[in-house]
C-alpha cells in the first residue's frame, strides 16, 4: 500500500508535502542559516517581539519548503496540474507578504506532524529550531 501524504488545497493550489529525505533535511538546514543571515541583517543583535514572531514564522518557512513533495494548480477545466512553485512563495524577503495564510498554517502543521523526527531529536525540542534562527 502507497503512503498517503497530506495536500492543503485552495480553489486553485493544491500543496502535498511528504517526509523529509536526507537530502530535504539539508535544504531545512540551509533555510534555517538563510533565516537566521536574514534576520541578523534586519534587526542586528535586537531582541524584540517582532524579531522572534518573523522568526517563528521563517522557521515555518524552511519546514514546508523542505517537505514539499508536489504543487499544483488547477486548469481552466478544473483538473490539477504540477506547476513551478510562483518564486515569490520561496524568496525570504517576499514569503510573509505572499504566501497564503491559510496554506502557510496547513502546510506547517503537516510538515511539523510528518516531520517531527527530525524537530524533536536534532534540534531537541520545536523552540529551539526557532531559538537557533534569532541566534
Amino acid at each position: 500500500m502507497m503512503k498517503q501524504y497530506p495536500q492543503i488545497a485552495s480553489e486553485t493550489e493544491r500543496i502535498t508535502l511528504k517526509e523529509m529525505s536526507i537530502r530535504d533535511e539539508s535544504h531545512y538546514n540551509r533555510l534555517l542559516r538563510e533565516g537566521q543571515d536574514y534576520l541578523r541583517e534586519r534587526y542586528g543583535k535586537e531582541e524584540s517581539d517582532e524579531r522572534e514572531e518573523e522568526s517563528e514564522i521563517l522557521g515555518n518557512r524552511a519546514r514546508i519548503l523542505a517537505s514539499i513533495g508536489k504543487y499544483e494548480t488547477r486548469n481552466s477545466d478544473g483538473e490539477w496540474g504540477v506547476a513551478a512553485m510562483p518564486p515569490e512563495y520561496m524568496a525570504i524577503e517576499t514569503f510573509v507578504e505572499s504566501f497564503p495564510r491559510h496554506l502557510y498554517t496547513a502546510c506547517a502543521l503537516a510538515a511539523i506532524q510528518l516531520n517531527w523526527p527530525q524537530y524533536a531529536i536534532e534540534k531537541k525540542g520545536l523552540t529551539a529550531a526557532v531559538d537557533w534562527l534569532t541566534g
